[in-house]
């Protein structure tokens, strides 16, 4: 910055400028500096092209949530299976079955009544149980697989675009929510195979 004056003689010898001159130069530059800035941002901003930046957060917008909480949880399934449009498919085990049927009736109910609802769950010892089962059920579009062996989690796929997922083996929690294609993909490979079982 050229605030000063040069002297010439043997040795160079500098003289500081006033700073009643100083300081409006320093002034005048960083206003100039400032112009050509805000020049730049304009010009980056008439350059920028939304529609990249709906195709970054169209790939970014999976996630994953998870929950802890009973209360939470069934108001996240009440949410889910009320935008369902065509089908719920999941896997839930005999003690997670009565909670989910007898204790919360309304669970299934939330969804439309022309919604496909497929449950995998694991037989129960008293037959009336899967009679009340299919009961709580009726005028649904409904089906019901049991095995002998343990069903191991709880699982839900929403239109093949959103899957809970329990990962803890006690009462469900916590729960994980994803609406990642991958994991969806997963868990819809992991049913298929359950619900083809002989």
């Amino acid at each position: 910055m050229d605030l000063e004056k040069k002297i010439i003689t043997k040795l160079t010898i500098y003289e500081a400028t006033p700073i009643k001159e100083g300081l409006p130069i320093l002034l005048q530059k960083r206003r100039e500096e400032t112009a050509e800035l805000q020049n730049k941002t304009c010009l980056m901003i008439n350059n920028f092209n939304v529609n990249n930046v709906k195709i970054a957060l169209k790939e970014e917008d999976t996630q994953f949530k998870l929950t802890s909480e009973n209360t939470l949880l069934f108001k996240l399934l009440k949410t889910l299976s009320q935008k369902t449009k065509k089908s719920i498919d999941m896997t839930i085990p005999f003690r997670g079955i009565q909670v989910s049927l007898f204790e919360q009736p309304k669970y299934f109910k939330w969804a439309n009544k022309d919604v496909k609802i497929r449950l995998i769950t694991q037989k129960a010892e008293d037959e009336s149980t899967m009679k009340k089962l299919q009961a709580s059920m009726k005028n649904r579009f409904f089906e019901i697989k049991c095995f002998d062996g343990p069903v191991n989690f709880g699982m839900h796929i929403f239109d093949d675009k959103e899957i809970t997922l329990s990962i803890s083996d006690k009462d469900g929690l916590p729960c994980l929510w994803s609406n990642n294609p991958n994991v969806v993909k997963l868990a819809r490979s992991y049913f298929n195979e359950l619900w083809n079982k002989p």
